[in-house]
């Protein structure tokens, strides 16, 4: 079986996505924010607190940071961990779903 990222369903302000990081399946939000733990709530819904795994949470600054978050939250991450990416601006976010191989096009919410 390939291990193909795929976009989930789409938020205000950004998308849910169930991707392969280092071969484990993990649950990603990656939306526009401001670096603030305290929306994770907002972002993430009950049954991922819930569920088995942990939940990382990764402020990202600029596009050119984007890579690199995601090779550091690789090396911790666990299956069925969940990954929240709050991104500063739009280019951000759309940088951190090119990494994913997501089309931001794809992520717009309708």
């Amino acid at each position: 079986m390939s291990q193909t990222n795929q976009l989930i369903s789409t938020l205000n302000e950004g998308a849910v996505l169930q991707v392969y990081v280092d071969g484990c399946l993990v649950h990603a939000y990656v939306v526009v924010s401001e670096p603030n733990i305290d929306r994770v709530a907002d972002i993430v819904p009950q049954e991922r607190f819930d569920a088995d795994g942990d939940i990382h949470v990764m402020a990202v600054g600029q596009p050119q940071d984007a890579s690199a978050m995601i090779d550091d939250v690789s090396q911790n991450l666990n299956a069925e961990d969940t990954v929240v990416f709050l991104c500063i601006d739009h280019a951000t976010k759309d940088e951190v779903l090119k990494q994913f191989g997501i089309n931001a096009g794809q992520a717009h919410h309708h």
